[in-house]
């Protein structure tokens, strides 16, 4: 088993044990000789708190480590310190349950801000060494996570600040963060990916784009592909929505056609698998579509 698979491994076992820790800490209590499902309830509503957290890092962590192809040293020794800091969430967890004060949110608030820090370097590492064309991934990996990674940070530390004033409204406010990253990041994973998959004028003229012009680009692409689904069934009006379509991506944003191909077979392989429907390039090679 190589080094990649060992850390994966490692990783899976280390957060199932937190998760597992946090469970087993719920506090049972009685008052009067009567369970307290009152105090229950709102040590669960802490656990799904550092549930949903932990589980969306394990989450990520384990896309990162689908991506990577080798794995170095660097990477290794920031792994471990993202574990570390992941062994602490059961203790926070617990301060939560037992005396949920402004500090003790706060605490949990800090510890969720160094993980996510933590997890962001591991992931530009992986990107790093797996992309041949360093620079232009740099570019692309800010392009693409740098806003987001700077506004959930932003969100946290906010939050930090609204746990002094009302701990228990942020402590529902970190489930809304997580959840939110949740789905940001699985749809900014894929978009680096087709982003790989373009030429080197493609992805320079993606990493041009201002991030208005991106959700207009990423809007316009979702827009297709749902007409396009209308338009299987005629090969002669598919081919003149995408000949309409590639030429205003060319004209907006300077996106070559051969790139938006590669763009769109991307999302249909992740979207349909390999049964999905053929894409632009395959109806093309049927004589419905016209050379660009």
């Amino acid at each position: 088993m190589d080094m990649k698979k060992r850390l994966d491994a490692f990783a899976d076992a280390v957060i199932a044990i937190i998760l597992t820790i946090m469970v087993l800490e719920l506090p049972i209590e009685t008052v009067h000789g009567q369970f307290d499902y009152l105090a229950l309830a709102e040590a669960v509503g802490v656990y799904a708190v550092s549930f949903c957290f932990v589980a969306n890092i394990w989450y990520q962590h384990a896309i990162a480590m689908g991506e990577a192809e080798t794995i170095k040293r660097d990477t290794i020794i920031w792994d471990l310190v993202l574990l570390f800091l992941l062994s602490l969430v059961p203790a926070s967890t617990r301060a939560m349950t037992m005396i949920a004060s402004n500090y003790t949110v706060m605490v949990y608030g800090i510890l969720y801000l160094l993980v996510s820090i933590v997890l962001r370097v591991i992931v530009r590492h992986i990107v790093h060494e797996k992309y041949t064309e360093k620079s232009d991934m740099a570019k692309i990996y800010a392009s693409i996570y740098g806003d987001h990674n700077l506004e959930s940070w932003s969100l946290i530390a906010a939050n930090i600040v609204l746990a002094y004033f009302f701990p228990r409204v942020a402590m529902v406010f970190f489930i809304v963060i997580t959840v939110r990253s949740f789905f940001a990041n699985s749809g900014e994973q894929s978009e680096l990916e087709e982003a790989g998959a373009m030429t080197a004028d493609g992805r320079q003229h993606f990493i041009a784009m201002s991030p208005l012009q991106k959700r207009t680009f990423m809007n316009a692409l979702q827009r297709y592909m749902k007409q396009e689904v209308h338009d299987a069934g005629t090969l002669e009006l598919a081919g003149a929505n995408w000949d309409k379509f590639a030429q205003q991506m060319q004209k907006q944003f300077g996106i070559q056609p051969a790139d938006l191909k590669k763009w769109l077979e991307q999302r249909r392989f992740r979207g349909h698998g390999a049964g999905g429907h053929n894409g632009p390039s395959d109806r093309q090679n049927r004589g419905g579509y016209h050379q660009q």
